[in-house]
């Protein structure tokens, strides 16, 4: 049991941010499990992990330290190698893939348990173990092309492209409803939401809150009741895209965190967004494209569509 006393400078900090100070070897996600679970009390009271506390509050929660992840490769991991060399490799990530291990997904199965048996030699190339090779990321329910790192040297150049926003990234989705502009620019900073912390939250402009989040369209085609986009994002920020289309009015198809009432899934079956094309500079100075083709399952649903 870990018992705190909230000092006035912690005034109106949610309970789940103030923990995760507390205990940096936990992620806010955990956090908010043992909050759920009651595992955590307010003056002895179980409250919600959005909470403001209060100075002179105290704090008790049932804490044991997790235990470390065992990053471990695994061959039952599937996915396809587009293009390869000795210092990198382009793959395609298939839908319902974690990309990396946390303490809220501890299981053996994610893409780079897959990459450590396939690859051995990447084992803690980039951030450590448990991101090895990763140079970027796709959310568990996106599928498409993504570019990992065999060598340390690799991992910087290619990281310091996507620090530097140099690298072209495309997507196509489908959107609920019929978009009224052909073609749009969406330029709204986003941040974690302090009542779901899952989810991310687009915040008003000129409100100087969240980190600069820029995402560009164009509709390929309208139907009835949706809109396929093709969608280039400038930065590449946690679930921007899904974000920002969630924000004007139009989810993407299948997303179950940033649905809205409105709009009904019907038949679409996963998250309609797939990362179509990569393009950067590989480490020996050529300018390279990758595409990944949306995918047949996808195509089978879109062509149900008038």
């Amino acid at each position: 049991m870990k018992i705190y006393k909230i000092a006035s400078a912690n005034t109106g900090v949610r309970l789940d941010r103030f923990l995760a100070k507390q205990l940096p070897e936990a992620t806010r996600s955990w956090l908010q499990k043992l909050i759920k679970q009651a595992k955590v009390r307010v003056n002895d009271t179980t409250v919600k992990a959005h909470y403001p506390l209060k100075a002179g509050e105290v704090v008790a929660i049932d804490y044991q330290p997790p235990s470390p992840l065992k990053i471990t490769a695994n061959a039952l991991v599937s996915f396809r190698v587009i293009d390869e060399n000795k210092d990198w490799l382009v793959l395609e990530k298939p839908a319902g893939l974690v990309v990396h291990q946390s303490l809220s997904h501890r299981e053996p199965n994610t893409l780079v348990n897959g990459l450590l048996a396939k690859y051995p030699e990447i084992r803690g190339v980039g951030e450590g173990e448990i991101r090895s090779g990763l140079v970027h990321r796709l959310d568990r329910d996106v599928s498409g092309v993504m570019v990992a790192a065999k060598t340390p040297a690799a991992y910087g150049k290619l990281k310091e492209q996507f620090k530097k926003r140099s690298v072209s990234k495309t997507y196509l989705a489908l959107a609920h409803g019929q978009l009224s502009k052909n073609e749009e620019t969406i330029n709204l900073s986003i941040q974690r939401s302090k009542r779901h912390g899952q989810k991310m939250a687009v915040q008003p402009k000129g409100s100087g809150q969240g980190k600069e989040a820029i995402t560009r369209y164009h509709v390929i085609k309208q139907y009835a009741k949706h809109a396929l986009v093709k969608i280039n994002i400038i930065t590449g920020r946690t679930h921007q895209i899904r974000a920002h289309f969630a924000a004007i009015g139009h989810p993407v198809v299948g997303d179950q965190l940033y649905k809205q009432s409105r709009y009904k899934n019907g038949q679409f079956t996963r998250l309609m967004l797939h990362a179509v094309e990569l393009c950067l500079t590989i480490p020996s100075g050529e300018r390279r494209c990758w595409r990944s083709e949306w995918p047949i399952d996808l195509q089978k649903q879109i062509d149900s569509l008038t």
